[in-house]
C-alpha cells in the first residue's frame, strides 16, 4: 500500500498520490479539496523525477523485455486501479517482495514504502492536527495509530485484492496471507469492495 502511495507521488504527484488513497478509503484530505488542491497552501512542494535506481524500458532492449516479462499479468492491477503506468518498472518495483529473485530488474518494494510512509504519516497527522476537536498529542498519536498500521493497510490490500498481484516466493508470507485472508472472511471484512477480479 504505501509502496504504492510512493509511486503515485512521484508519477502523478502528491494530488494523484491523495486521489489514490481517497480511492481506497484512507480520506485524509476531502474529495473537494484534492481537486482544488495547490501544494503552496499548507503542503511541502516535491519533486516528480523519477527515482535513478528505475529504469526506462526503451533504454536496453534486453531490460525492456526482461521488464515485460515482469510486468506480465499487471494490466489488470492497472485496470483495477483506473490508472495506467507510464514507467512499468515502478509499478513491478511497488510490487516486488524482496523474496522475488527473479526480478532483476527493479528494487523490492521497501524504498517506495519508505516515501510512501512519510506521505502517509504526514497527511494523517496534518488532517487529524487540523480537526476542530482540538485533540490532545496522545489521541493525536493513537488516531493516527490507528489509521496507519499494517492491519488497516493489509485488510485494504485484500479487499482490493492487491495481494494477487504481488511477486514474492515465500511460503512463510503465503501462509501468512491466507490466515489472513480467512480470519477476514470469518469475520465479515471483505464483503465491501467485492469487486470481480
Amino acid at each position: 500500500m504505501e509502496a504504492l502511495i510512493g509511486v503515485y507521488l512521484l508519477t502523478t504527484g502528491i494530488k494523484g498520490a491523495l486521489k489514490l488513497m481517497n480511492w481506497m478509503g484512507l480520506k485524509t484530505v476531502p474529495k473537494t479539496d484534492i481537486m482544488a488542491f495547490n501544494p503552496n497552501n499548507g503542503f511541502p512542494v516535491l519533486p516528480t523525477r523519477l527515482p535513478s535506481s528505475t529504469i526506462d524500458e526503451t533504454q536496453n532492449e534486453e531490460q525492456g523485455h526482461a521488464l515485460m516479462q515482469l510486468y506480465s499479468g499487471l494490466e489488470l492491477f492497472e485496470k483495477r486501479l483506473c490508472y495506467t503506468f507510464k514507467n512499468k518498472a515502478l509499478l513491478v518495483e511497488a510490487l516486488t517482495h524482496a523474496s522475488y529473485l527473479p526480478n532483476r530488474i527493479t528494487n523490492c518494494y521497501q524504498r517506495l514504502e519508505f516515501l510512501g510512509d512519510a506521505v502517509l504519516d504526514y497527511l494523517v497527522t496534518r488532517f487529524y492536527f487540523d480537526n476542530p476537536c482540538q485533540y490532545s498529542p496522545a489521541i493525536l498519536t493513537d488516531l493516527r495509530s490507528a489509521m496507519v498500521n499494517n492491519e488497516t493497510f493489509a485488510i485494504i490490500a485484500v479487499r482490493n485484492r492487491f495481494h494477487l498481484y504481488l511477486k514474492h516466493l515465500s511460503l512463510n508470507l503465503n501462509a501468512i496471507l491466507d490466515r489472513f485472508i480467512r480470519a477476514q472472511e470469518e469475520n465479515g471484512h471483505l464483503f465491501m469492495h467485492n469487486v470481480s477480479t
